[in-house]
C-alpha cells in the first residue's frame, strides 16, 4: 500500500451517509475460539521468529476479529500471523496464551471485512509480486461490491486502487491483465514463485489455447516453453505476396452490362437496406423499453471506467435510429 494511505479515511470520506464509524469491543478470547479467515490467501511466513519475539516482548497489537459465529468461533479479520505464533507458543506450553487479546468488530459487510484483511496484510508484511497482483484485483472487486451496497467512491476504481498501491496506470493495467486473462494453472506457477511478474504478464497476452499448451509443457518439465511462446508472439509474421491476378481480356471489359442486371442489383440493395432499417428500429425500440426499467443511478464498471446503464441504452437506441 502507498505510504500514508489510510483505509479508514477512504471509507469515512466516501461512505454511505448513514454509515457509522466502526466500533470495537476489547476482549480476551480463548485461543480455541479463534479461526483463520478462509479469504486469507497470503503466505504465512517466519512464524517461529514472530513467536520468539512475542514470547520476549509480549503481544504488541490485539487481533481484530468478527463477532462469534454459529459454531461459537471468531473469524480473524487481521492478525493471523500473530494468532499462529501465539498458537505455537500455546501448544508448547498450555499456560501461555490460553486467551488472546482481541478487538471484536461490530457486524459489518463481508466486503468491508475482507478489505480490512487485505489492508492489514499489505501494511504489516512484505508481499510477493503474486500477492500484490491478487490484492489489486480483489480490492477492485470489493470496491464494486461496496458500491452495490450503497457506498460511493469518487473517480474511477482503477485510479483508486492505483493510488492505494502508488503504482502507475501501466502497472495497474498489467496486474489487471494477469488477474483477468492468465490461465489458472500458470497463475498457480506465478503464486509459487516459479515464474516472475513480467513472464506472468506476457503469458496473459497469449491466446487461451496457447496458454493451455504452454502449461502442459511447463508441467512436463519444459521450463523455457513460456519464453518461446512469448517470443513467437512478438516475432512479426513474414508477409506473403498475394498471387498476381491478371485482368480479363479487353474484349470482356468492353461487354456492356444489361439493364435488367443493373435493375436486379439495385432491387437487392434496396431490399437489404430496408431489412437493416427494420431490424435497427426494432432493436432501438427494445432498448428504449429496457431503459425504462433501469434505475437512473445503475452503473457497471468497464476496466475502471464507470458506465451508466440507462444512459448507454438510450444512446445506443438513438444511434440505431440513424441506420
Amino acid at each position: 500500500m502507498a505510504k500514508g494511505f489510510s483505509l479508514n479515511e477512504l471509507m469515512n470520506a466516501q461512505s454511505r451517509p448513514d454509515e457509522r464509524h466502526q466500533r470495537f469491543e476489547a476482549r480476551e478470547i480463548p485461543i480455541g475460539q479463534l479461526k483463520p479467515s478462509a479469504k486469507n490467501v497470503y503466505g504465512i511466513r517466519d512464524i517461529e521468529e514472530l513467536a520468539a519475539s512475542i514470547e520476549t516482548m509480549g503481544l504488541m497489537h490485539d487481533l481484530l476479529v468478527k463477532p462469534m459465529d454459529a459454531e461459537g468461533r471468531h473469524e480473524i479479520i487481521s492478525g493471523e500471523r500473530r494468532y499462529r505464533a501465539c498458537l505455537l507458543l500455546h501448544e508448547a506450553d498450555a499456560a501461555k496464551f490460553a486467551t488472546v487479546p482481541c478487538k471484536v468488530a461490530e457486524a459489518e459487510s463481508d466486503a468491508l471485512s475482507e478489505l480490512r484483511l487485505i489492508y492489514a496484510n499489505a501494511t504489516a508484511r512484505e508481499l510477493t509480486d503474486y500477492e500484490k497482483t491478487y490484492q489489486a484485483g480483489r480490492i477492485k472487486e470489493l470496491l464494486l461490491q461496496l458500491k452495490a451496497e450503497g457506498y460511493r467512491f469518487q473517480g474511477r476504481l482503477r485510479d483508486i486502487v492505483a493510488a492505494m498501491f502508488s503504482v502507475s496506470p501501466t502497472q495497474m493495467a498489467r496486474m489487471d491483465s494477469i488477474n483477468e486473462r492468465l490461465n489458472e494453472g500458470i497463475k498457480a506457477e506465478f503464486a509459487s514463485g516459479n515464474i516472475g511478474i513480467s513472464t506472468a504478464y506476457d503469458a496473459s497476452t497469449l491466446p487461451e489455447a496457447k496458454q493451455a499448451e504452454a502449461l502442459d509443457a511447463l508441467r512436463a518439465g519444459d521450463q523455457q516453453v513460456l519464453k518461446r511462446a512469448i517470443r513467437e508472439r512478438r516475432t512479426p509474421v513474414a508477409k506473403t505476396e498475394a498471387p498476381t491476378v491478371l485482368p480479363p481480356p479487353s474484349s470482356e471489359l468492353l461487354q456492356p452490362v444489361k439493364p435488367s442486371v443493373l435493375q436486379s442489383i439495385d432491387a437487392r440493395l434496396d431490399h437489404m437496406q430496408q431489412d437493416r432499417s427494420v431490424v435497427a428500429k426494432r432493436l432501438a425500440r427494445q432498448l428504449r423499453v429496457a431503459a425504462q426499467t433501469i434505475p437512473y443511478d445503475a452503473v457497471c464498471d468497464d476496466q475502471g471506467e464507470e458506465i451508466n446503464l440507462r444512459a448507454t441504452c438510450l444512446s445506443a437506441a438513438a444511434f440505431l435510429t440513424t441506420i
